[in-house]
């Protein structure tokens, strides 16, 4: 699979980002470093670019200090550092916040912060990270002391299940945070050496959707506008079949579907741009495809069923009409069911490049491929934000 190339200008691994706007006003920063031995704690801007230290304060003997941070915009919050030699602290401040930090032994790993809801949720992001973290390690201690073969094997399966469900809580973290800045923090977290969260070719959708969502929140923002400068690079770069594997386009000219529906009329897939689509590709036979289908319809039926702007236009690959007839019946679909009954020698599933049932894009109202066969929390929080962007 195509990687995305970690090469934005902001790369955000080890280091946040300072974003700068008009209508300075001042943000109060105080606090204790408990066993922190240096006196000395710089105050870091964080640019694009780089970092700039702004000031630097010393403590006093039990390790308290205070400081003033002048000209943040009142509609754009700023990422900064409170660093040591050792550690940092990040911050993300808003004009006007008193904020009020501490931490005892090492800065960044015990750190707490009040009075800074952007500040808390990076301190929310880094437990999450921590928590990861140690498990990883103790993985892979036990796997370079360790030549059985199963074992490895084993170690490996945790390792890569471990993958997943970080990547999980972090496209959580994304949907949940997707009016702030820090929804960006996921998308340049290393996972490994070499190795990112977010780097395949369907995670673009990702920095796509923070892109939008950064942008009708923080329109002057720097940042907004360089996140978007560089989705639009990636997505100029990658052809649309990088996204699918396919020779379909990925832009507004998606592989048209023309077929009968389950009520005896031609539907096509085309008519309903403009609305949020998920094309799905299913059969009537498998088990686990039931099972699946299941669960959209709970997700359909509970929030979508009556929104006018989302479509699920649902392609069977049977060859036998009473029996997806029948499916359609007994399941009770709402949705837009066709069918041409040619099974795997249907044309659409050459266009689509559909290797197996079940299968689904996520389509935006601009005629965008923007997900693959994504998961039912990953499709419910992708349409909310989709449907938000719409208004």
């Amino acid at each position: 699979m195509r990687k995305i190339i970690i090469s934005f200008a902001f790369a955000f691994v080890s280091t946040l980002i300072f974003v700068s706007c008009d209508k300075d006003t001042d943000v109060k920063v105080s606090g204790q470093f408990v066993g922190e031995n240096e006196r000395l704690i710089l105050v870091e801007k964080l640019s694009p670019v780089g970092s700039m230290v702004v000031d630097s304060i010393n403590t006093d003997e039990e390790g308290t200090f205070s400081f003033t941070i002048k000209n943040i915009d009142k509609d754009c919050p700023s990422f900064y550092n409170i660093r040591t030699s050792t550690s940092f602290l990040p911050l993300l401040v808003k004009a006007g916040e008193s904020i009020k930090v501490s931490s005892v032994g090492n800065v960044y790993n015990n750190y707490v912060v009040e009075g800074s809801e952007g500040s808390e949720k990076i301190r929310e992001f880094n437990t999450l990270l921590n928590k990861f973290t140690i498990s990883m390690d103790s993985i892979m201690r036990i796997y370079d002391k360790t030549s059985d073969s199963s074992q490895l094997q084993m170690l490996g399966e945790e390792y890569g299940n471990l993958f997943i469900q970080r990547k999980r809580d972090a496209i959580r973290f994304i949907s949940e945070n997707a009016n702030s800045l820090v929804s960006i923090l996921p998308l340049y977290q290393p996972f490994s050496d070499g190795t990112f969260l977010f780097e395949d070719a369907d995670d673009i959708f990702y920095f796509k959707i923070v892109s939008d969502s950064i942008s009708k929140y923080y329109p002057s923002s720097p940042y907004a506008k360089s996140l978007r400068r560089d989705v639009e690079r990636v997505m100029g770069v990658w052809s649309a079949d990088s996204l699918i594997n396919s020779s379909a386009r990925q832009v507004v000219d998606f592989p048209e579907i023309e077929m009968k529906s389950s009520t005896g009329r031609i539907e096509k897939l085309s008519s309903y741009k403009g609305k949020v689509i998920l094309l799905s590709f299913t059969a009537s036979n498998p088990v686990e495809v039931k099972i699946i289908n299941r669960e959209l319809q709970e997700l359909y039926n509970r929030k979508y069923k009556t929104n006018d702007n989302v479509v699920v236009f649902q392609v069977s690959l049977d060859t036998d009409k009473v029996q997806w007839l029948k499916s359609v019946n007994d399941q009770e679909l709402k949705w837009i069911s066709v069918c041409d009954f040619l099974g795997a020698d249907s044309p659409s599933v050459g266009v689509w490049n559909v290797k197996k049932v079940p299968s689904s894009f996520l389509i935006s109202p601009d005629g965008d491929i923007v997900g693959k066969n994504l998961s039912t929390l990953e499709l419910e929080s992708n349409i909310d934000q989709l449907l938000a962007n719409l208004q």
